[in-house]
């Protein structure tokens, strides 16, 4: 295993609107997978979400969940990003008393509300969404950012996970584990720059905005297709 292959989900592999892996992508996943080439298929979504969606057998597939807060390989934890246990509990703590504004705290393979917490361990997200989503995050936050927590804004959503924890981390360290320093990253939005900035060639997909496209070093129309030609 020489090569890593690392591409966004949503918008990338998987066109919006679409909930299932299509069998063009299942195919190319298992492909690279024949060729021993290393995929880490990294995204914003939950542990339990991504794990279902590639349940399929593979030897060389990573999944970064949460934005790179925990990875998987063979349905296994390999390592994880947690949010301190006693800034967690403070943290949530004043959220309870937030108005008009949601919370979600995710550990692995498990999404719980705000009020189903009474174990503070294993905190991986925290998130908040609502019509005072990134007021009431930025005000339960600010005493702990840039040292225990970083925060980051999703449309309307306040994401909140340990300090350091993004995609371009969390693929760093796959690649330390592996051996591997030849990466190529595919991606579509601005949670994807991290992953941008630690491979050596990087794909934007061609509707992104143009923050995300100016980062990557290419223009794809296509991730899919490009992977194949470059790869198979």
């Amino acid at each position: 295993m020489s090569k890593i292959v690392a591409a966004d989900m949503d918008g990338t592999i998987l066109k919006r609107g679409e909930s299932a892996l299509s069998f063009e992508v299942i195919e190319t996943v298992k492909r690279l997978d024949n060729k021993e080439i290393v995929t880490v298929i990294s995204s914003g979504r939950a542990p339990e979400q991504m794990l279902d969606m590639f349940s399929f057998k593979t030897y060389n597939l990573w999944l970064s969940c949460l934005d790179g807060a925990i990875v998987y390989k063979d349905k296994k934890v390999v390592f994880g990003s947690y949010i301190d246990s006693k800034i967690a509990e403070k943290i949530i703590n004043s959220l309870k008393s937030a108005r008009n504004t949601n919370v979600l705290i995710q550990k692995e393979r498990k999404t719980q509300k705000i009020s189903e917490i009474t174990d503070f361990d294993g905190i991986l997200r925290i998130s908040v969404f609502g019509e005072n989503a990134i007021f009431d995050g930025k005000k339960a936050t600010h005493a702990y950012e840039s040292e225990f927590v970083s925060a980051t804004v999703n449309g309307g959503w306040y994401e909140i996970n340990a300090f350091g924890t993004d995609k371009g981390a969390a693929l760093l360290k796959i690649a330390q584990i592996c051996g591997i320093e030849d990466i190529t990253a595919f991606g579509d939005n601005y949670n994807d720059i991290p992953m941008f900035r630690a491979a050596a060639v990087s794909y934007a997909v061609k509707n992104s905005p143009p923050g995300v496209i100016s980062a990557a070093d290419r223009v794809t129309d296509n991730p899919i297709k490009t992977i194949g030609s470059e790869f198979l």
